[in-house]
């Protein structure tokens, strides 16, 4: 039985800061606080915890059951956020609106791995750049529409206003 508690919490040990990155990346707060007496200052005492980082020193004094029940809390709401993320990334994964802003974004997110965006007066430049190249590309998508349903567009105007928008 001792061989058996000591594997328990070498794996406890292990897995405790994976866990506890996990249920704060979840947004689940882990900080707990406990007042009790302190007879020699006669006065209430707060001692600060976190249930998975100070899982072997939780207090387990009057009832030990209380630990458990704390640690199970947490993990038991973190479980429901990512059981709730999941579902939604399940339908973001077959929705098309949610695959073209990656698609769009996918231009920023390679020069910010590139470290071109690392400084912030070169990622406004990138972006200004990245936002002019975009408002070409959407004009020339709407135009190619406009011509694909055969409406009759007066170029003149159209050519004026885009030189107008984009020299702003």
């Amino acid at each position: 039985m001792p061989e058996r508690m000591g594997y328990l919490n070498r794996e406890i040990l292990k897995a405790m800061n994976v866990v506890w990155r996990g249920v704060n990346f979840a947004g689940v707060p882990t900080g707990v606080t406990r007042k009790r007496w302190d007879g020699i200052e006669q006065k209430d005492v707060e001692r600060h915890y976190d249930v998975i980082l100070d899982y072997f020193r939780l207090p387990r004094d009057t009832r030990p059951h209380d630990a458990y029940e704390a640690v199970m809390s947490v993990l038991e709401q973190a479980i429901g956020v990512y059981e709730s993320r999941l579902k939604q990334a399940k339908w973001d994964f077959v929705n098309p609106v949610v695959w073209l802003a990656h698609l769009v974004r996918l231009p920023i997110t390679v020069m910010e791995r590139a470290g071109l965006m690392s400084h912030d007066k070169s990622a406004e430049i990138v972006l200004g750049g990245y936002g002019k190249f975009m408002k070409v590309a959407m004009s020339a998508i709407l135009v190619l529409i406009a011509l694909r349903l055969g409406v009759k567009l007066p170029w003149k105007e159209v050519f004026a206003k885009l030189v107008e928008l984009f020299a702003k």
